[in-house]
């Protein structure tokens, strides 16, 4: 019976050269490991450089289009009571006469939808469009307006409500002055949403960038994109952090 024949032992250079091939090998691959996250971190913090960069620039050029036509309608309210004084007859506010003058301010700017001068019970006095005469205003001018002026006694905004008019979200500012004739009352301009929302796109478009206006404790005034399921209420504190942490980078 013949013998099974044995597989000779390799020699032991050979078994030195396979370790060395081996280590070759693991090194080689832990090298490209290392390049490849090199590569991927260098890549991902570019983005993220870019990105805010990008943030930064709308952020800037939005607040700049913000603030510009925010300040139009403040000085406008503010300037209504040199505007109107000349409207008041033996004690008496023309208020048809004043509704005319409105309409004109109303004809050239297209920042605000209406003008109005409103009551410190809230029922309109004179306005620009007849049709906001008949009805009170939407929003309560004792209780829904917020002051977002440094100083008391400055403008605030009120919203976002639905006009029951256009069925459109608007926003309110209102300005307390007094006018000769009316004594105090409440100059108030309504700002369609869709217009914020154009001036919130001032900055550009970039994928996957929205940009919102809100009240200090989250609630959503505009934004653009439009959100038709969050406008005009308070943002959850997990969105509200995460947007703020996102304009924080």
């Amino acid at each position: 019976r013949p013998r099974p024949r044995t597989r000779p032992e390799p020699a032991p250079h050979m078994r030195l050269l396979r370790a060395a091939v081996l280590a070759a090998v693991c090194a080689i691959l832990v090298a490209q490991a290392v390049a490849t996250k090199l590569l991927v971190d260098r890549a991902r913090e570019t983005a993220l450089m870019a990105a805010q960069d990008t943030a930064e620039r709308i952020s800037r050029a939005v607040e700049a289009s913000i603030n510009r036509s925010f300040v139009q309608v403040d000085a406008m309210l503010a300037g209504l009571p040199a505007i109107l004084g000349e409207f008041v007859r033996s004690e008496a506010f023309d208020a048809d006469a004043a509704g005319r003058v409105l309409r004109e301010l109303n004809n050239q700017n297209f920042t605000f939808r209406d003008v109005l001068l409103v009551g410190l019970d809230g029922r309109p006095l004179t306005s620009s469009l007849a049709v906001s005469r008949r009805r009170p205003l939407p929003v309560d001018v004792n209780t829904s307006f917020v002051d977002v002026s440094p100083n008391a006694g400055g403008v605030m905004i009120g919203g976002p409500v639905r006009n029951p008019t256009t069925g459109e979200w608007a926003l309110f500012f209102a300005r307390p002055v007094t006018i000769q004739g009316l004594g105090p009352v409440f100059a108030v301009a309504e700002v369609p949403v869709p217009v914020v929302a154009a001036l919130l796109a001032a900055g550009g478009a970039a994928p996957g960038l929205r940009v919102t206006l809100e009240r200090d404790e989250g609630t959503l005034l505009a934004s653009n994109p439009h959100d038709e399921t969050r406008i005009g209420r308070q943002l959850p504190a997990t969105v509200l952090a995460q947007l703020r942490a996102q304009a924080a980078v």
